[in-house]
């Protein structure tokens, strides 16, 4: 495999300062990162590129048909590799353990999950943000982890590190229940809904899966009471939201939710889901139009 080297910035001093007055947006992420060494991480939100992918790239090895990363605690492997191009699937790992370690938008000082919670995780993926959260709630807490596509990869990280309070749902989230079409590719970033018809009806990637509401699924389950929710499932947002009606009246969880996305109209999702979520009695943060974060109007302690 090719090296990836991390280029040295123009104007190093300067590309942190707008990193932290941006995307870290003031919120000490880079302190939280403890998994990777200080000059490392340094490094990382230094370079031009904003995604860390080139340091994971270099950290990984071929084990099959599958890339694996065994580092600070942690092994995790990806998808198979499909086909010629193998850095595609290296690539997109890298892309989730970024998200997972240098760019850790998934938590908030106020909205995170803490000792005990119940969690839902929509939109799993490999299971990098199942892996934190179950840190996160303890032997004591429960992660519900909702993947479609890569739900078999999930279950095998789950399992290569010994995670006993993770359940993973083989499942989308809307709206309503039934199956829908999703678009995938060989590498599991960016796997979404399909939104009526468009120029990639042939897409070879294309698959039918179930989809279920979260109401549904806590009456099948019988589960009543969630205390946070992380969501990111590529422009699906606002269906999710409207199918967790019911929980929210009963439990007003915490919202931890990427927003980059475009939805079924082929626009910006952020501002639509922040204000449904205001017009559902929550109080918001947003990190630029990439993510948000919401609260009950009555939590106590969550002054920014």
């Amino acid at each position: 495999m090719a090296e990836h080297a991390i280029a040295e910035p123009e104007n190093g001093l300067m590309t942190l300062v707008q990193r932290v007055r941006g995307q870290m947006y003031n919120r000490k992420l880079i302190n939280r990162c403890s998994e990777i060494p200080l000059l490392q991480r340094l490094a990382i939100q230094l370079s031009p590129h904003p995604s860390p992918r080139p340091y994971f790239v270099r950290q990984l090895e071929q084990d099959g048909n599958r890339f694996r990363f065994r580092q600070h605690g942690v092994d995790l492997v990806s998808i198979p590799a499909l086909g010629e191009d193998k850095q595609r699937t290296a690539e997109g790992f890298a892309l989730v353990l970024g998200e997972m370690y240098a760019l850790p938008m998934l938590c908030w000082t106020h909205v995170r999950p803490q000792p005990g919670n119940v969690v839902l995780d929509l939109g799993g993926n490999i299971g990098t943000t199942a892996l934190s959260m179950s840190r996160m709630v303890g032997s004591n807490g429960s992660v519900y982890v909702f993947e479609p596509i890569s739900h078999s990869t999930l279950k095998l990280n789950m399992e290569s590190n010994d995670i006993k309070n993770v359940t993973v749902i083989p499942m989308a989230v809307g709206a309503t229940s039934g199956t829908v079409q999703m678009d995938t590719n060989e590498f599991a970033c960016d796997n979404r809904v399909v939104f009526g018809e468009g120029p990639d009806d042939k897409n070879p990637g294309r698959v039918q899966v179930p989809i279920v509401s979260v109401d549904q699924w806590c009456k099948d389950t019988g589960l009543s009471n969630v205390d946070f929710i992380k969501m990111d499932i590529e422009g699906s947002e606002e269906a999710a939201i409207h199918g967790a009606k019911e929980l929210i009246e009963r439990s007003m969880p915490k919202w931890s939710i990427a927003t980059e996305h475009r939805g079924p109209d082929g626009k910006p999702t952020h501002g639509k889901v922040v204000k449904l979520l205001r017009s559902m009695g929550y109080q918001t943060k947003e990190i630029g139009n990439d993510y948000v974060y919401a609260w009950a109007n009555s939590s106590p302690g969550t002054k920014s």
